[in-house]
């Protein structure tokens, strides 16, 4: 969770249910009042439904920062806000010179190299500059990720964002920016620091299950035994999975 502050910010957010929504939903807001030049999107991972929110954002002059996720989360005081299949998406007004925005493909490079990449990018366009950016790509390593940007941005920096999601199954998962989708790539905002201050909190609400385990064999973030056992034959003796449950990595 992060909250932007600015001279002069105003914000403005909504689900939809269908694709043919957006227009309707996005000219209601958009008036001589409100001018959004970022919109976080966030959706179901199905690829027709990512494209087709693309080509319906690439209408509107503005920088989208589309994700494909596992359950979206919209705080209303009128209804619940978790949304399982709606499309949840924030307007962001703010001035075009305090913020730089940037839509890259991976090009297999590795995820720390991917990471620096970012970094080095953000760092020309302000001096130390607070981030937001998310990633798509099942075999992206998030925390090498993360260290190639502060690698080239600084120790220091603030950043927020994630990985795109595909609700659990592991298949594949995207980012758009109303003018691309990208199945290994990633959207990054650069805030000036001068005139965004950008803040927040990170928590977590699991519980942990079962019995200690311990990881005796990883590379990385790879896990390959739990208490000298197989990982997978571990996890899916834990949660009874059947082997078709899981699919491979390409």
């Amino acid at each position: 969770m992060f909250h932007l502050t600015a001279m002069v910010m105003k914000t403005k957010s909504f689900t939809i249910s269908n694709v043919n929504e957006v227009h309707g939903k996005m000219d209601a807001c958009m008036n001589e009042d409100f001018h959004a030049r970022i919109a976080f999107v966030f959706a179901t991972p199905r690829k027709e439904i990512i494209q087709e929110l693309s080509d319906a954002f690439s209408r509107y002059d503005i920088h989208v920062v589309g994700s494909s996720s596992g359950g979206n989360i919209l705080v209303d005081k009128n209804s619940d806000p978790i949304f399982e299949d709606e499309v949840v998406v924030t307007l962001v007004e703010l001035n075009d010179a305090h913020y730089a925005y940037f839509s890259i493909e991976q090009k297999g490079n590795s995820s720390f190299e991917f990471g620096k990449e970012i970094g080095s990018w953000g760092s020309e366009n302000f001096k130390k500059p607070s981030f937001i950016v998310i990633a798509s790509g099942l075999s992206l390593n998030g925390q090498e990720f993360v260290e190639g940007i502060m690698d080239t941005a600084g120790k220091d920096i603030t950043m927020f964002g994630g990985l795109a999601g595909d609700d659990t199954k592991f298949e594949q998962n995207y980012v758009f920016s109303g003018k691309k989708v990208l199945k290994n790539g990633a959207i990054a905002i650069a805030f000036d620091p001068k005139h965004i201050d950008m803040r927040g909190i990170a928590t977590s609400g699991w519980v942990g299950l079962g019995k200690d385990l311990i990881i005796t064999s990883s590379e990385s973030n790879i896990v390959y035994s739990i208490d000298n056992e197989p990982a997978l034959k571990v996890y899916k003796n834990t949660w009874m999975c059947r082997t078709t449950t899981f699919r491979p990595l390409e």
